[in-house]
Formats: structure tokens, sequence, C-alpha cells
């Protein structure tokens, strides 16, 4: 509380977050590393950049602010079972257009609770397959760059699977290690060329 505190009376920010880093009930994968459960370490304390964003795993809000944008999209983000992200990325990206700029508090550290059943290949990849989605949904994706990204990737993805049989082994001493960090990612591109091609809609109704 004491990091807030502090933080709130020298930043006096729209939105604020800090890092977070992965707790365990009873065990992890052998191969499930503890950076692919935290987040925001690299970040400085001060004004996000432009292009910068938090995580909802660990922020906090003017509470007239987000009232003033008519609530969390219902649409992003966990419904049930279903797994969705971006909802706050939608709000803070409405934030940031109306001139209120995030900040980061490196000292806003937390646990965050790591599921077991968060700690599979399937459900990374569902997950990196709707961060794509997200991208289309937040209006994220506009730049060329991502659709030079998605060819690059269309061609590299084929090279990283042939790559696997000869992955540096002191990197990465698990199959699923090397398939999370190298191949998993492109899903995202993916996810965004889909929601493109289906048209699915770019802006919150």
């Amino acid at each position: 509380m004491d990091a807030i505190e502090e933080g709130i009376a020298r930043w006096h920010p729209p939105f604020f977050g800090g890092p977070y880093r992965p707790y365990y009930l009873g065990g992890k994968p052998r191969w499930f590393a503890d950076s692919y459960g935290s987040m925001h370490y690299e970040k400085q304390e001060g004004p996000l950049p432009p292009n910068g964003f938090l995580s909802g795993g660990n922020m906090g809000w003017r509470v007239d602010l987000i009232r003033s944008l008519g609530g969390f999209p219902e649409h992003l983000g966990m419904i049930d079972t279903r797994i969705g992200v971006g909802e706050e990325t939608y709000l803070q990206l409405a934030l940031k257009e109306r001139g209120n700029n995030g900040h980061f508090f490196p000292r806003m550290e937390i646990l965050h609770f790591m599921a077991p059943e968060k700690m599979s290949l399937s459900y990374r990849a569902r997950r990196m397959w709707q961060s794509g989605l997200q991208a289309r949904a937040t209006n994220l994706g506009r730049s060329r760059a991502r659709l030079r990204t998605l060819l690059y990737s269309m061609v590299f993805v084929p090279i990283h699977l042939a790559g696997m049989l000869f992955r540096d082994r002191t990197v990465d001493p698990c199959w699923q290690g090397y398939v999370y960090r190298r191949i998993l990612p492109h899903l995202t591109y993916w996810g965004e060329f889909w929601a493109r091609l289906s048209g699915q809609r770019s802006k919150v109704d």
C-alpha cells in the first residue's frame, strides 16, 4: 500500500500499475520458466511511453474516468470459461487518446497466482491467438509493419519447427519451452490477420 500511496501522491495518475511475478500451488511443469508468468520488470518509474500499456494483472484506475468511458467493454476479456484479453488495453488506449497517460510504479509488486491449467501449451496458444484478435478489437493493429511481420512469420515458423530438433538445450532443455518462445508468439499475428479477414469489429459498440 505504501508504494501505491506514494506513487499516487507523486504522479497523480489517471491509471497506474506495477510488476508481478508468479506463485504456484503444487509446483509447475519443468519447461515453464518464472519469466513466462512475470510482467513489466523492465519498466522504469513514471509515465508510460506513447506505445506503452500496462497489464490488467496489477493495475489501479480513477473510477470517474472508467465511468466516463462506459466501463469495461463486455465483449473483451474473460467471459465464463472463454479465454479473452484486451479489456484493460482498450480503456488505456481510449484514455491515452483523451490525453490521460498511465504511470508505472516499480515498487507496486505483487505475486500473481498461476493456475495449473494456464501452464500448458494449448492454453498459451489460445491466449496468444486471442491477443491477435485483441489487437484488431482495440485498434492496435493498424500499421503496415504488422503485415510485414505476418509475412515474416509465415516464412520462419516452418524453419523454427525444423530447428526444434537442433535447439540449444542449455537454453531450452525442454521442447515445450522452445515452442513457447519461438513458435507460439506468431499466433498473435495470425489471430490479427484472421480478425481482419473475417471482418471482426475494430471498435467497441
